[in-house]
């Protein structure tokens, strides 16, 4: 798939790198002698001079490469792509928080292979039963997998999963999980990895966001509950679930079995219901191509400014990841969970349990 070589990082540096090719930043296997190559270094400055400017000075270029804009024009990263999607060079300056097109060239060089990079979350059950969950921003993945956590499932991975061309298998990217105040108040085990006082600050925000839409208040318990929400913005904290394991796979894989497009609606009730075959794919097509959205807009820039070079032809991935799923999930039952958000994780696992059972 794709090899990420990383130089000269610290630990911040490394902890960006691992936003999107998890830990360490090798994303194998890297046996093949076609196996992209991609390099991430650091550096403390960036220099740069004549760059022609593209969105608004967001974006600018030179002959040498593309150059990813900060504040005041000042450079924060200069990319050089090769010939084959993934494959090239990234050196950021040190302190980036997401290194530009590195999730793009995971996602591209997975589909150069054959595997579909799915915005999902995925865990296998005690039972041994793999279920993947996938949706839309918002759509409960996370706290699927986090509630499933709870009770003794085996994370394989959060945010993005790999499945590959027959459907057997998927692959987590060991990612950091990014949890939020409503997720760590209901699990204990999250609770104990983020420590004590955010644990505290994550169940006293939930208190005071079940009582916004309650009686009304009186000022100093307005006051009271400001001070606690704007506490508990801590409590959104990236964990690796994976970290205390010993001998844990750096990119775990596993053979899905249980397909949940995961849904919200305005009611009470965690529902689920078989979903039509005939839905499943285009449903699963369609949230993939608007994730690949992002990356092709980006790559237009580098087209634009380095016609004929790089990674060309990226508007094929989104006829790519369609035919790819719709082969990939043809024998995967697949069931439509339909919940509100924020909600019970406790019932949200009572039900997906009670769907991965059915096929175990």
């Amino acid at each position: 798939m794709l090899r990420v070589v990383v130089r000269d990082a610290e630990p911040e540096d490394t902890r960006a790198v691992a936003r999107d090719v998890g830990r360490p930043a090798p994303l194998q296997p890297a046996s093949s002698a076609r196996t992209p190559r991609l390099e991430v270094s650091f550096v403390d400055r960036m220099s740069t001079s004549e760059l022609r400017l593209l969105d608004g000075g967001a974006v600018g270029y030179s002959e040498a490469g593309l150059y990813v804009l900060a504040g005041k024009g000042s450079p924060r990263a200069f990319v050089r792509q090769g010939s084959t999607w993934g494959a090239g060079s990234i050196v950021c300056t040190r302190g980036t928080d997401r290194i530009p097109f590195l999730s793009a060239a995971v996602d591209l060089a997975a589909l150069a292979g054959e595997w579909a990079p799915l915005h999902a979350s995925a865990w296998m059950t005690p039972e041994g039963v793999g279920v993947i969950a996938s949706g839309w921003a918002h759509s409960g993945k996370t706290g699927a997998l986090l509630a499933a956590y709870e009770q003794g499932a085996r994370p394989i991975g959060d945010d993005r999963i790999l499945l590959s061309p027959d459907g057997g298998v998927m692959m987590g990217l060991g990612r950091p999980i990014v949890v939020k105040d409503w997720h760590v108040a209901q699990l204990p085990r999250v609770r104990a990895m983020i420590g004590a006082r955010r644990g505290a600050l994550a169940r006293a925000s939930h208190v005071v966001a079940s009582r916004r839409s309650g009686p009304r208040r009186s000022g100093w318990r307005r006051l009271l509950d400001r001070a606690l929400t704007k506490a508990s913005g801590l409590t959104s904290v990236e964990i690796d679930l994976a970290s205390g394991d010993e001998g844990s796979d750096v990119h775990p894989r596993a053979r899905p079995r249980v397909l949940l497009l995961m849904e919200t609606h305005d009611d009470a009730r965690i529902v689920a219901e078989r979903a039509d075959p005939a839905l499943v794919a285009p449903r699963l097509a369609a949230h993939a191509r608007a994730e690949l959205l992002s990356t092709l807009r980006a790559q237009l820039a580098y087209e634009y400014a380095h016609s004929g070079n790089g990674w060309q032809r990226v508007d094929e991935a989104l006829p790519m990841v369609e035919k790819i799923l719709e082969r990939a999930v043809r024998g995967i039952p697949a069931w439509i969970v339909r919940h509100p958000y924020p909600c019970s994780l406790d019932r949200m696992h009572a039900v997906t349990s009670e769907v991965a059972a059915s096929v175990a």
